[in-house]
């Protein structure tokens, strides 16, 4: 369920940026609707009914015991799907109190409405349907406030520069976000090949809080991500970037100094006496995240206005990253001393890339 809703993240910083681009070239709002929605039932048809039709094979290859689980698994992708259309205009537009409400009535509902079909009987299918209802949930809030996106939209419409056709932006982001998407999980799932399931299992468990502090640092991307793509290389566009580095390190060297005064006692909360290994590598993991959680904010940028060469470098890069931790997986701090160094050194490389190019064609207009 989390790999697969990967792509309706990547469908709303798509969308985003068609509908920013589309604002500054002073397209009517209506072309850009009517693209968003046609590129967000082609995926909500693809991710919601590709577990459906491929469930015998997944469910053989996760050892899951009942079919049945696949009908809320592909309801709640589509309708995220659908949502993404609507939370990449919200997004577009800056309307970030309306997304961050939602965003909260619909861990509301998923909660109330797991919990209790779980306490009645339905198990694992209770709790995933859930999740369908806290989707539906927000979409129909955001769909009640369809009106303010136009109106919003027409308020900031300007004349600027086109950024190219709206199926080359989409396909561009599409390109830039997917090995961004394999940075995020890669390492948690090279681990269960190269080491123990006693290790693979400890630093699972530290990944949960790692990869946690790291998913929060992605809101300061959502945040800053349409002022990157209406201010480009600007002063204003730089300071935008700067502020989402910002935030990501305030968020992590938090975290890091929290789970080297408190760790154990969170451990113990999450996860008992089981894992208590977990205590050492946890904020060694926390460190070990900081310079990927800037490459993360790079390659925002490069979503934001990047294209065709900037996404090839990141496929190169994933290459790259997979190797590393191929040749680091003697041991769990060699490992992630493979992630830390490699960010260190990746990140401000693909800014220099993007920047080099970007910043070049500014000079020449």
């Amino acid at each position: 369920m989390i790999a697969l809703s990967r792509p309706v993240n990547i469908l709303g910083w798509a969308i985003t940026r068609v509908a920013v681009t589309g604002r500054a070239t002073g397209i009517d709002f209506e072309e850009i609707k009517k693209f968003s929605i046609k590129l967000g039932l082609a995926v909500a048809l693809i991710i919601g009914l590709g577990p459906l039709l491929l469930s015998p094979i997944i469910r053989m290859f996760l050892k899951t015991e009942s079919l049945l689980l696949f009908l809320p698994l592909g309801l709640t992708l589509f309708i995220w799907s659908l949502t993404g259309i609507l939370r990449g205009l919200f997004t577009s537009i800056e309307a970030f109190g309306v997304l961050s409400y939602t965003a909260t009535v619909e861990l509301f509902v998923r909660a109330v409405c797991g919990i209790t079909l779980v306490l009645l009987g339905l198990k694992v299918f209770g709790a995933i349907a859930g999740s369908a209802f806290g989707a539906l949930c927000v979409f129909l809030l955001l769909f009640g406030r369809r009106r303010y996106i136009v109106e919003r939209y027409n308020e900031r419409k300007q004349q600027g520069i086109s950024g190219g056709g709206f199926s080359s932006i989409a396909t561009r982001v599409f390109f830039i976000a997917l090995p961004t998407g394999f940075f995020l999980e890669l390492d948690l799932l090279l681990a269960k090949r190269f080491f123990s399931p006693e290790e693979a299992g400890i630093y699972a468990a530290a990944a949960l809080i790692g990869k946690g502090l790291l998913m929060f640092s992605t809101v300061a991307s959502a945040v800053v991500y349409p002022k990157l793509v209406e201010e480009r290389l600007s002063n204003k566009g730089v300071i935008a970037f700067l502020w989402g580095v910002g935030i990501a390190l305030l968020l992590f060297v938090t975290g890091y100094g929290f789970l080297k005064l408190f760790g154990e006692p969170v451990v113990g909360l999450l996860f008992g006496d089981k894992y208590r290994g977990v205590v050492g590598l946890v904020p060694a993991y926390v460190l070990a995240l900081i310079p990927l959680a800037v490459h993360l904010q790079v390659t925002n940028y490069k979503g934001a206005i990047g294209g065709w060469i900037e996404g090839m470098w990141l496929w190169i890069v994933l290459g790259g990253y997979y190797l590393s931790l191929e040749l680091f997986s003697s041991t769990l701090h060699s490992y992630l001393w493979a992630i830390f160094i490699f960010h260190l050194v990746t990140a401000p490389l693909s800014f220099f890339i993007l920047y080099l190019r970007h910043n070049k064609g500014k000079n020449k207009s």
